[in-house]
């Protein structure tokens, strides 16, 4: 009985210090996990450093999300900042800021002061630059695609201006041109099969959370507009573009931007392609765009707006296409207007773009679960030849 006593006193006690050990025991309550050590105490691990243990060892972590465990700055949650030191561990690397006083300090261009990258992208890339904004002194990030044979001493091409909506207003710098819903208004203008009918050069700049608030609430104000030109003039400094076809195009507050940039630079503007325009009649920003209308400033500017009948921005789209209307232009309603279906064909609507007609209005309306999701037009719109071929047609004479 004595013997049977001590055996039961040495098991127990063997029990107790394999799970005291990080060990696993045979107990089932003491469940083994794995650990990643967190050298730098920033609360993330090292995916190269790891153990297993039912109980969570001192200097370790649940997680292996570091990419950098020597240093407590960098982690997921830190702040991405322009220093050539990926921060925030999201794989991009913010070039840093190198100031400097003429183009022989940089490898590309010395703009306001600043040393700017104009190295060539991959292919069917966007390459991220910054622009300083002399107005703010703000560093502006922008996406910039190249096309092929840019480099090719005297060929052109043409530019398009890709404006983002409130999704990208409202999220960090590094979410830009990321995810399923309001990124395709600048992807699919550089998909290598559009590139390889209508070569164009893309430019996307980004006004991220961190910056609206500093006088780009939107497209539609001073620091916008002026930030649009000036990058815009840059641009032209430093490619071979074709001055005679620049086109703007933007979805939702892009689309809006669309407009009002449009006519705020139509000398410079061949063509607009507003995509969900968010606005409605008696916003101050439908109430602007009318009003360019009625001053004639488009006269020589064509447009061709996509919309879905269900977007509540459909609304001013018809009242800016009434607009246009009410000044004598000619309107082509490819699909819908409200309850009318016109519902041309595609020789109809090809007949119409040789004949050289400068307005279309499509309203959309194929299915979609809600307005919400009604709301991304340039999804199918952007899928269309008939809009590329109508598009690179446009020339500002």
């Amino acid at each position: 009985m004595k013997e049977k006593a001590l055996f039961l006193l040495l098991t127990s006690t063997l029990l107790f210090a394999s799970c005291s050990n990080n060990e696993q025991p045979s107990n089932p309550s003491c469940q083994e996990q794995t650990w990643y050590q967190d050298a730098d105490n920033d609360g993330f691990g090292n995916e190269e450093n790891q153990l297993s243990s039912c109980i969570q060892p001192d200097g370790y972590v649940a997680n292996n999300n570091d990419c950098d465990d020597t240093n407590n700055l960098i982690h997921p949650d830190a702040p991405e900042i322009q220093n050539n030191i990926d921060d925030n561990c999201d794989g991009i690397i913010e070039p840093a800021v190198i100031e400097c006083n003429s183009d022989s300090e940089c490898a590309g261009v010395c703009l306001n002061n600043v040393c700017v990258d104009i190295s060539t992208p991959v292919p069917n890339e966007f390459v991220k630059y910054y622009f300083t904004h002399d107005l703010t002194n703000i560093n502006i990030p922008y996406r910039f695609f190249r096309p092929e044979g840019a480099d090719t001493v005297n060929t052109e091409y043409p530019l398009i201006i890709s404006l983002h909506g409130a999704e990208f207003f409202i999220s960090p710098e590094n979410t830009f041109l990321q995810g399923d819903y309001g990124t395709y208004m600048a992807l699919a203008w550089i998909e290598e099969n559009n590139q390889e009918t209508y070569p164009a050069y893309v430019i996307a700049p980004n006004i991220h959370r961190d910056i609206r608030g500093q006088n780009y609430r939107n497209w539609l104000t001073e620091a916008s507009l002026d930030f649009i030109e000036k990058l815009l003039d840059f641009i032209l400094q430093s490619e071979n573009i074709d001055e005679s076809r620049i086109y703007i195009t933007g979805h939702s507050m892009g689309g809006i931007g669309s407009w009002y940039l449009g006519a705020k630079m139509h000398d410079k503007i061949a063509a607009i392609v507003p995509l969900s325009n968010a606005f409605v009649p008696g916003d101050p920003s439908f109430d602007e765009v009318t009003s360019q209308i009625e001053n004639d400033i488009f006269e020589n500017l064509p447009v061709w707006s996509f919309i879905h009948r269900a977007d509540t921005g459909a609304s001013g789209s018809r009242g800016a296409f009434g607009a246009l209307s009410d000044k004598g232009y000619n309107i082509v309603n490819t699909h819908w207007v409200d309850d009318v279906e016109y519902n041309l064909s595609e020789n109809d609507i090809r007949t119409r773009i040789d004949a050289g007609e400068k307005y279309f209005q499509t309203e959309y309306n194929y299915p979609c679960d809600n307005s919400e999701f009604c709301h991304y037009a340039m999804d199918v719109a952007l899928k269309d030849p008939l809009l590329f071929e109508w598009l690179f047609k446009q020339k500002k004479e």
